[in-house]
């Protein structure tokens, strides 16, 4: 419908134009001696090329306009938080898969050092990176002010999902059975270590993929450029040629 609409914009500011064409002076009314070349047609061409180019706009416009206008609202309201939002959780998951380690690691020192699971927690708390670590202080210090080392440690598990219920269920199966933690600590860092390699490589495959795009995009352009279009012209000029 917007098409149509323009082109009939167009058709009509033509019309209007021939109908306002004002009549060809001759070159007498201008002080020239020639009256054989109208010198008004070249006004006339040029009024009558201003209102087509003008409309001509107006169909482009309203052409290319509503789809690309359409593209910019879905992106800066719907696809741009989506995009920035999957970002967001990404590199913070990514933060928590390279801290997990360190954090086990500081346990596992805090362990052999001699302290039991609430000064490990405290200990890890202290030194451990990223957020984990500043949760893991949290809860020590909710745990010296009375409340159990279980709740607070399941807190953990809520905020940062099943990927930390490994180290919260060692640390608490250690603190309400007895069991060493040393030899629990160890083990669970075998894991995590094997575990965050596995998500390295994982993350390695995929970027071949990624690259993909903007590779092609990239070589491609210079391809044409570089092979297709000397053939193209090598080709015309032997058929101008024969």
């Amino acid at each position: 419908m917007a098409a149509i609409l323009a082109v009939l914009a167009l058709v009509i500011s033509a019309v209007v134009a021939i109908a306002r064409n004002p009549q060809p002076r001759t070159a007498w009314q201008h002080g020239r001696a020639s009256t054989d070349r109208p010198v008004g047609t070249r006004r006339s061409v040029r009024s009558l090329l201003i209102p087509i180019g003008a409309a001509a706009g107006l169909v482009v416009t309203t052409v290319i306009a509503p789809p690309v206008a359409a593209v910019a609202v879905f992106w800066r309201f719907a696809a741009r938080p989506l995009w920035r939002a999957r970002r967001l959780r990404s590199m913070e998951a990514l933060q928590f898969e390279r801290s997990l380690p360190y954090v086990v690691d500081v346990l596992r020192v805090a362990a052999s050092a001699g302290f039991n699971v609430s000064g490990c927690v405290a200990t890890a708390g202290r030194y451990g990176p990223g957020d984990l670590g500043e949760r893991l202080q949290f809860a020590a210090q909710q745990c010296s002010m009375g409340r159990s080392l279980a709740d607070s440690l399941d807190d953990i598990v809520i905020e940062f999902g099943e990927s930390v219920r490994p180290l919260v269920s060692v640390l608490v199966s250690c603190e309400l059975d007895g069991v060493s933690i040393v030899n629990a600590l160890e083990r669970l860092a075998d894991d995590v270590r094997q575990n965050s390699q596995r998500q390295a490589e994982i993350r390695a495959r995929k970027v071949p993929v990624r690259l993909l795009v903007p590779l092609a995009l990239g070589t491609l352009p210079a391809f044409v450029l570089l092979i297709l279009v000397p053939v193209l012209a090598q080709a015309v000029s032997s058929l101008r040629l024969g």
